[in-house]
């Protein structure tokens, strides 16, 4: 299989029973940015650097409810999205998952 390059303009699909989720590979030099840019006295601020690759990685989606209605998709709304399905999409675009950091990340936040 030949290696594939990471595009911005590429638009990939994660399913999730009858709702769809589109969203881009995370490139890794703008991964190493996020996190350096939000890394203080040798702390990364996990919290910031997912929202970031959250807000990056997620381009829309179909048939997200809340309150069984339809609601457009924002990147502030992506951040409600469940943990499962946020710690999924972020492994698929790439971000991975450092030491569990991202495990549960609204809760565990480094400090800033």
């Amino acid at each position: 299989m030949p290696i594939q390059l990471v595009q911005e303009t590429e638009k990939l699909t994660y399913e999730w029973e009858d709702s769809k989720i589109y969203y881009r590979r995370i490139p890794t030099g703008y991964q190493n940015a996020i996190v350096r840019d939000n890394t203080k006295k040798g702390k990364v601020n996990w919290k910031e650097v997912n929202k970031l690759f959250l807000h990056y990685c997620v381009l829309g989606w179909d048939n997200v409810q809340v309150d069984e209605k339809p609601i457009p998709y924002t990147p502030e709304l992506s951040e409600s999205l469940p943990g499962d399905i946020v710690d999924d999409l972020l492994e698929k675009a790439g971000a991975g998952n450092p030491d569990g950091a991202r495990k549960n990340s609204k809760s565990s936040s480094s400090s800033k």
